[in-house]
Formats: structure tokens, sequence, C-alpha cells
């Protein structure tokens, strides 16, 4: 017995200096910690974590469950779901469903018959050994001349939705907060034909870097000299 106090004692005094907690079961009753009532919130029964393991779990997997929802949200929208309709015309010869929601929301945009003989004749006329994305889309009907554009006028107009309809609202308010650094006081009475030009050249500044100044300003002389 003198024994056991001794070694509890030297234990407890090791743990004392080293700032560490000792806990006897068999000398110090065990009491169950009580959450306060202010903290506790509806009546149902609360579950607090025993361990940090099962607090860390359950907050990883709120998070988890938090970031799944966000995107969800974000991508399972009816203009995003359009515009995958629309892609699924271009990409896929299996498109009856995409095709027929297309236009029935774009009613008066598209012949049904029209895009649909067009289509056909898309996909008939596409190269298998060519990956079939949109850019490859794009490239192929840049490439035709004038005259076989027209028998794919339908398809070419499926495009221009593609390429008009913004992804995200944040490219519409940067095009607004451009507007409002372009059009200052000083600048009041610039015409609307010219504020539209310098607004896209401040908006995509990256293509606007890599014009060729040089010919841009032999252009500009040769015209104002004629």
């Amino acid at each position: 017995m003198w024994r056991s106090c001794l070694q509890n004692s030297m234990l407890f005094s090791v743990c004392k200096i080293c700032g560490l907690a000792y806990h006897n079961s068999e000398l110090l009753p065990t009491y169950k910690k009580v959450i306060p009532g202010k903290i506790e919130i509806g009546e149902g029964i609360s579950e607090h974590s025993e361990t940090a393991k099962d607090y860390y779990r359950r907050a990883y997997f709120e998070a988890i469950d938090f970031v799944v929802e966000a995107v969800n949200n974000r991508f399972k929208q009816k203009g995003y779901n359009m515009l995958q309709n629309l892609e699924t015309l271009l990409t896929t010869e299996n498109h009856q469903s995409a095709l027929k929601e297309v236009t029935e929301f774009y009613t008066s945009d598209f012949i049904p018959d029209c895009l649909q003989s067009q289509l056909s004749l898309f996909h008939s006329s596409w190269d298998p050994k060519i990956q079939k994305d949109l850019k490859s889309v794009i490239s192929f009907l840049q490439s035709l001349s004038a005259v076989k554009k027209e028998y794919f006028s339908e398809v070419i107009k499926v495009i221009k939705l593609i390429l008009v309809m913004p992804a995200t609202n944040a490219t519409s308010e940067r095009s607004f907060s451009a507007l409002r650094r372009v059009k200052t006081w000083l600048c009041s009475t610039t015409s609307q034909v010219r504020l539209n030009w310098c607004v896209l050249l401040y908006v995509h500044k990256i293509r606007t870097d890599s014009l060729p100044l040089s010919a841009i300003a032999n252009e500009f002389i040769t015209r104002n000299d004629s």
C-alpha cells in the first residue's frame, strides 16, 4: 500500500514538472463533463465528440458535404444545362433529347427540321481521326468557305449562342467595372462607337498587347494620307 502511494506521488510530481495532467482512475473518481445550458440549442439530443479524432472526423465530413453541395448548386442550373445541351449537339451524334430541349427553348431562333438535317450532315462529314470537341468544331467551321457555310447555317447559330452565352457573371461584371474606368468625367463626350472599341481593347488586354503596333501605325498613316 505504501509502495503504491509512493509511486503515485512520484509520478504526480514528474507530471507536474513536465506540465502534464495526471489522472489515476483508481485514486480519483471520474466525472462526466456537463455542457453549459447556454451552449445547448434545440430540444434534440446533443452529440459531443468524445475524442479529438471524432471531432476532426466530423468536421472533415461536414467540409466535404459543404463543398459537394456548393458544386452541385453551381453546375446544376438551368442556364448551365442549356449550355451543355448546345455543346452536346455539336460533339455527340446521339443528341435527340438535347435537340428537343434546345428547339423548345429557342423557339424563334432555329428551324427544328433544318437544324436536325444539318447536324446529321455535319456529323457524317466529320473526320473520325480528329477528336470532336468545341474548339475543333469552331476551327472546322471557320475553315469552310462562304458557300459551304450556307449548308451549316443553323449549326453556326449554335456556335454563336455558345460563344455569346457567359458561363459565369464574372465576365460581365468585369466589363461594367472597366467601363467605369474608361469612361470618366473627362471623357463624357466620347461617341458610342469609339467607347465600344476602347472598352473592348481594355477588357482583352492580352490580345491587345499581342497586336503589331507598327503595322497598325502604318495603316493609320496610310488611311490619313489618302
